[in-house]
Formats: C-alpha cells, structure tokens, sequence
C-alpha cells in the first residue's frame, strides 16, 4: 500500500509538541531539539548565509511546522528576518492594532548555523503585554540555543538576541496564512516551486494587510 501524506492538523500531538505549544502560549518561546542537521547548516553557510526555499522548508517542515499549527494555525513564510539591534519585538502594524494577549499572529524561528550558540535574553510573558506596555527587561531570562537546536519565539515577545561573527544565525518569520507578510517571494520562483512549497510562500493567498480589514472582510457590519 503506497504511504499517503497527511497533513499537520491530522497527525496525533505528540507530548513533545504539547509542551511545545505551551510554551509559546504562556512564557512565550520554546527550544525544539535535533531539528537543524550539520549537512543543512553547512550549505547555508556556503550560500553567503542565506537559505534558499529549499533550506527554509527543511528547517520549518515536520516538529516546527506541527508546533506552529497548533498554535496559529495555517501559516505562510513572512521574512527572513534581519539581525535586529538592541531590544524589540514584532511588527508595529500588528501590536498596535489592539489584538486580545493570547492572540498570537506570528512565530520567528531562530536557527544557529556555526559550531557555536546563539544567546537571546527574552522576557517571559512580555508577547501577552499590549503596546506601549512597560518591560521588565532586568527581569529577562537568558537562553542558549546550540547547533542543531531551534528557538521558536512569539512574534510579540520582547527579545534581545546577541549578534557575533562567530555565532551566525537564520532567523525566519512565519505569520498566520490570511495576513501580509513582509516579503513577497517573487513569483517565477514560486512557479517552479512544489504546491505545498509554493503555498508556504504565499501563493494562492488570500491575505490582507491589517487585523481590523480582516475582521472586516470576515464579519462584515450588519446592515
């Protein structure tokens, strides 16, 4: 009998991914282990640093992807994100858009690529504080992600990740599949891309560019 692929919504929660999901719910990020091989992070770092679509589905596909769909559902690739200076979190348009505190638009991954870890200071339970909301970033727990290992944060989480020569990283941003991402995979590589690669890169979307135009679109005024 041929294997037939299912989807992530139709495989079983492992106690591993519950935990996961947790994570990301409460405190507001979760390490996942042996997700990113030596081979893989080779090859990124031969190509300047930056992964093609092929390297971003390796590292999204399988745990992370069912750890993202439980928490935000369907999702699509966002942006490779920059490496950001000093404390921060997600995009302004999102948090100042007055969402509820277990509203999770988002989830960055943070993937090391050198023989060494990459350190962020992060602030448990800061992606649940609204906008403008003081931070008790004195309060800030350290964490040690190691090769092989990947961070998965809420956007909305107050984070400072160290940038050194010697500890590079990819760091991916994934939103919830109705809403606009911040990079727009050019279309004549998503033609040559598989369905389900093309998809992840937002083809076939139907996104918009605000909570409040998708409450709109979705629960129209009643008349």
């Amino acid at each position: 009998m041929p294997a037939v692929e299912r989807l992530a919504t139709e495989l079983p929660e492992t106690p591993s991914v519950a935990t996961a999901v947790l994570d990301l719910k409460t405190r507001g990020w979760t390490v996942l282990t042996d997700i990113v091989s030596d081979r893989l992070r080779d090859k990124i770092l031969r190509g300047a640093g930056r992964p093609d679509y092929r390297h971003i589905r390796q590292i999204v596909d399988g745990r992370p992807t069912r750890v993202a769909t439980s928490a935000i559902g369907g999702h699509v690739f966002s942006c490779l994100r920059p490496g950001d200076k000093g404390w921060h979190r997600g995009r302004v348009d999102i948090l100042a858009s007055q969402t509820p505190p277990d509203f999770i638009y988002g989830i960055d991954l943070v993937a090391p690529l050198g023989s060494d870890p990459s350190v962020a200071a992060l602030v448990d339970g800061s992606a649940r504080l609204p906008d403008g909301a003081e931070v008790a970033v004195h309060a800030a727990r350290r964490v040690s992600v190691r090769p092989g290992e990947l961070l998965m944060l809420d956007c909305r989480i107050w984070r400072h990740l160290t940038d050194l020569p010697e500890a590079p990283a990819v760091r991916i941003s994934i939103i919830r599949s109705w809403m606009t991402p911040e990079e727009v995979w050019p279309s004549k590589e998503l033609d040559k891309m598989p369905e389900r690669a093309a998809a992840f890169f937002g083809r076939d979307q139907q996104q918009t560019a605000s909570v409040k135009e998708w409450l709109v679109r979705t629960h129209p005024r009643r008349s």
